[in-house]
């Protein structure tokens, strides 16, 4: 690797109900249904978000909605911008489980307003579709010096597209 910019992509087809994975350096997609999450995708406009003031991000006035769920001891903080129609610029999410705490911080770094650049959408037809394990195997392959094979643990990850798959079907 060169050191180049390498974009990941998680492409969100609503219309077709599907997600696809664009990744680069191995010139592969890894394909998931979107099912019944199609309809929680599309943004639509509005006015006002589920939530309390919360001060501003990157200039946009934010509210965060705090929740927790069950099974899992889950807590769920999400601030969304209304002038964004509600598009959420940071999220935490705080999971307990058999006693081991994890934390996914998901957050927007960066917003251009206008249309985005058709090439963030497109799905290249001559990339391969391969199981997520099969995509690290082949970035292990390629670069050696930067990736190393799948750990076992990342089996669940193909666990997931299996049964993903088989929903398609």
């Amino acid at each position: 690797m060169t050191g180049m910019d390498v974009y990941v992509r998680r492409v969100t087809d609503v219309s077709n109900k599907k997600v696809v994975v664009v990744e680069p350096l191995t010139e592969s997609l890894v394909t998931y249904p979107l099912g019944n999450l199609a309809e929680r995708q599309t943004i639509k406009p509005t006015t006002s978000c589920p939530g309390d003031p919360a001060g501003e991000m990157l200039g946009y006035p934010v509210v965060l909605q705090h929740e927790n769920k069950e099974p899992m001891e889950t807590d769920l903080r999400t601030w969304r911008s209304p002038a964004l129609d509600c598009a959420p610029l940071r999220e935490e999410i705080r999971t307990t489980e058999n006693g081991v705490q994890r934390l996914k911080v998901s957050t927007v770094t960066n917003i251009v307003q206008g249309q985005p650049e058709s090439w963030l959408f497109e799905i290249p037809a001559n990339y391969t579709e391969r199981r997520p394990t099969d995509m690290m195997a082949e970035q292990a392959r390629r670069y050696p010096q930067r990736f190393g094979t799948p750990d076992p643990s990342t089996n669940h990850l193909d666990m997931a597209y299996d049964a993903a798959q088989k929903q398609k079907n």
